[in-house]
């Protein structure tokens, strides 16, 4: 049986954000960068970009405003323009800055739940002891099963717990730590910057960090680690997650609890 890889973080952006706009991290990122947009904080800018949108009322206002922070894995995921006069985005600002390196370690946790959410619900977990092949009801987990079953781990994520680990990553990038930041606006068609021993570049391919010289997030990799989904033959699939850990706790509903440091 023949196998081919490809890493999971693009495979589940793709299923997620099919509904959003083609635009929308690009327009959320205009958004944030206005003049005191996040004065009062990443969560709080995005909860009055949901409200900017026109969202009204209605029984799927809690799936939308999930689907309205998602739009922040959109705005690190989707390709960045080279800089031009005019097209809203200051790259001297500091707190934009902050803000896509929060959006960066936000969607770094949610991708890592999802996946092990994923292998739980796919019997991912046990698909070595199988020969690398997901089974479902004695057949091969196909393509299909896949898109189905990343869509219910999502819709299983309250926006409450999205929001509460947004605000977290928000907290820790505008901490004392990361206060100083060097900026290289262009470096081959790239915004280049860095802080403490953190460099980032956005760029054609989304945005790029780099941790101690590790790719710590974006080109396919989540904390430093390349998480692939294994094809076989084109219809049967698992999960390859090799130093990956599940960060439930971070996404249990309830009272609010200590925050976390993410990274």
């Amino acid at each position: 049986m023949s196998l081919m890889s490809a890493a999971a973080m693009p495979l589940f952006y793709e299923n997620l954000a099919g509904e959003l706009p083609p635009d929308a991290g690009k327009r959320l990122r205009q958004f944030l960068c206005t003049e005191k947009a996040l004065g009062d904080g990443l969560v709080a800018a995005v909860r009055r970009a949901f409200a900017a949108s026109g969202a009204t009322p209605s029984d799927s206002l809690d799936r939308d405003r999930r689907a309205f922070v998602l739009r922040c894995v959109s705005m690190v995921l989707d390709p960045f323009a080279p800089p031009t006069f005019g097209d809203g985005i200051n790259w001297q600002k500091p707190e934009f800055l902050a803000m896509l390196e929060a959006c960066a370690l936000f969607s770094a946790h949610l991708m890592r739940d999802l996946f092990a959410r994923f292998s739980q619900v796919s019997g991912a977990a046990d698909a070595d002891k199988r020969d690398g092949v997901i089974y479902l009801n004695g057949r091969p987990l196909s393509p299909t099963d896949v898109a189905e079953r990343i869509l219910m781990v999502y819709q299983l994520t309250h926006v409450e717990a999205m929001e509460r680990v947004l605000d977290a990553a928000w907290e820790e990038r505008t901490s004392a730590r990361y206060a100083d930041r060097a900026v290289t606006t262009m470096v081959d068609g790239r915004v280049v910057w860095s802080t403490d021993r953190d460099a980032f570049s956005a760029g054609p391919d989304g945005l790029v960090w780099q941790r101690s010289g590790t790719t710590w997030f974006g080109a396919g990799h989540v904390f430093g680690s390349r998480p692939d989904v294994v094809f076989a033959d084109h219809a049967v699939m698992r999960m390859s997650h090799a130093s990956l850990q599940s960060t439930k706790d971070l996404w249990r509903a309830g009272p609010q609890a200590a925050r976390p440091q993410l990274v």
